[in-house]
């Protein structure tokens, strides 16, 4: 969207400012879970917004995650974890890529698997379309 900002910080907050006004259009938190941040630019394509979510400090307990933000209105349209639940790890320290013919989106996670509470470490990792 041509003339806005759009930028995450440390407590997973996205914050939108119109660029020529300098005034903010809206602000969101993207992810509810303790000690989430927002490490990396996020990336804007067909009115949705984003964004990869990280640990502040590679705390246990947290998933990383993407989520998926109306670019108007900060309306959260997905999230998808990259571990399951009882799991913790694979933040998404990167921003994220998208291959507009396929409609894919691609990110990158911290330490390429996820690691159960059982001491188990995994990589299967969940696909979504955009």
């Amino acid at each position: 969207m041509d003339g806005t900002i759009y930028v995450g910080d440390a407590t997973a907050q996205m914050h939108v400012i119109d660029s020529a006004r300098g005034n903010g259009l809206w602000v969101v938190r993207a992810d509810d879970q303790p000690n989430a941040s927002i490490w990396a630019s996020p990336l804007v394509f067909d009115n949705r917004v984003y964004v990869g979510i990280a640990s502040g400090g590679k705390e246990e307990g947290l998933r990383g995650s993407v989520v998926a933000l109306d670019a108007a209105t900060g309306d959260a349209a997905w999230q998808t974890y990259m571990a399951p639940r009882g799991a913790d790890g694979a933040s998404i320290f990167t921003v994220p890529a998208i291959d507009e013919a396929r409609r894919a989106l691609y990110v990158g996670t911290q330490n390429a698997s996820y690691h159960a509470h059982d001491g188990t470490a995994h990589s299967d990792f969940p696909l979504h379309s955009v």
